[in-house]
């Protein structure tokens, strides 16, 4: 992806003026939602019983959670929670600034999640999804 960057194969773009200012915070909203989203889906998926063990058994294999577990996956994983991003790439114009923006932002929030220590309100776990997510399927 990066050699195809380099080689003009993507939509990335370096001008941030080239579309516009507001462009710029539309293509990071639209990133870190259609990002979010996927993520959440797959994971979710991948917490099914007959998917669990061979894409996401590794992960929960950090028992003791530390900033490193949000690194610690197997590789299937990686390959299923990345594919995301090419898609991202090559289908929306983003600037290259934004594309590291939404990087950074996904590694922070990954080592904060897994810091072990709850961070977020207690009352987020009250949505709605969260309330009628059957966790008893989850291993």
């Amino acid at each position: 992806m990066i050699e195809a960057w380099k080689n003009g194969g993507t939509l990335i773009y370096e001008d941030p003026g080239q579309y516009g200012y507001l462009y710029i915070i539309f293509s990071l909203i639209l990133f870190m939602f259609l990002h979010d989203t996927y993520f959440y889906w797959t994971h979710r998926w991948m917490h099914r019983p007959s998917i669990f063990k061979v894409f996401h058994k590794v992960h929960h294999q950090s028992m003791n959670p530390t900033p490193w577990a949000a690194f610690s996956f197997h590789p299937t994983e990686g390959v299923v929670e990345a594919v995301i991003i090419p898609l991202l790439v090559f289908s929306f114009r983003f600037t290259h600034g934004s594309v590291v923006v939404c990087f950074d932002r996904d590694d922070i929030f990954g080592v904060v999640n897994h810091c072990g220590f709850e961070i977020y309100p207690k009352s987020w776990d009250a949505g709605a999804i969260c309330k009628n997510y059957d966790y008893s399927n989850s291993p």
